[in-house]
């Protein structure tokens, strides 16, 4: 096993995923994952059989070498992987899920 590396969570990370909760998606908190696995997201969220993995940032953050590597090999292989800042752009997201789009940003 690879050994742990420090997770912190974005001062917005819970306020998303509650507004993802609230919008009727199954959340599932994975920022712990990325001890494991590097660049892992901080949430798997769910609308019914659609998911999308989102790695919640503040508005001024950036993507770290291994979160932006793990995210092009979630496109390579054609799993919904985006990044996630304000409410509204949560809200837009169940929107797509309703939908049945894809989540790619």
């Amino acid at each position: 096993m690879s050994p742990r590396r420090a997770c912190r969570k974005d001062v917005n990370h819970d306020l998303i995923a509650e507004t993802f909760r609230k919008a009727g998606c199954l959340v599932l908190d994975t920022h712990q994952v990325a001890q494991y696995i590097a660049g892992y997201p901080d949430l798997d969220v769910r609308w019914g059989a659609r998911s999308v993995l989102v790695e919640v940032k503040t508005a001024d953050g950036t993507l770290t070498d291994d979160e932006r590597a793990f995210a092009w090999t979630c496109m390579a292989y054609y799993v919904p992987c985006v990044v996630v800042r304000t409410e509204g752009q949560a809200l837009a997201l169940v929107e797509t899920l309703k939908r049945g789009e894809r989540g790619h940003e």
